[in-house]
């Protein structure tokens, strides 16, 4: 597996998911799901926090794996999640923008 041809840096405090659908869409790729399901993972399996799945997208995207899994929001239980080694309760989250990418078409 090789690193993809058009590199981007990580963001702090990037997840990994959205990392990838940048990475995708930085390498002319409309749709990161397609993408990573053509990799052998489900995009699904990177917000989730799976190591594997994590592992080939920090090789394609040419990041060291350790970067990758800072940005994890892990589910623990019912209402609290996990990230960069604090747990933190659904109801202290709060969102306050939806960001989304540019389609090319």
């Amino acid at each position: 597996m090789q690193v993809l041809p058009i590199l981007i840096p990580l963001m702090p405090g990037e997840t990994p998911a959205s990392f990838a659908s940048r990475l995708v869409w930085a390498n002319g790729l409309s749709l990161a799901s397609e993408f990573c399901i053509d990799q052998g993972f489900a995009l699904q399996a990177i917000a989730d926090g799976d190591e594997g799945a994590l592992s080939i997208l920090a090789r394609l995207g040419g990041v060291e794996l350790a970067q990758l899994v800072r940005g994890v929001v892990c589910k623990v239980s019912t209402g609290q999640y996990r990230l960069a080694g604090q747990l933190v309760e659904k109801r202290w989250i709060t969102r306050r923008r939806l960001r989304f990418g540019v389609c090319r078409g």
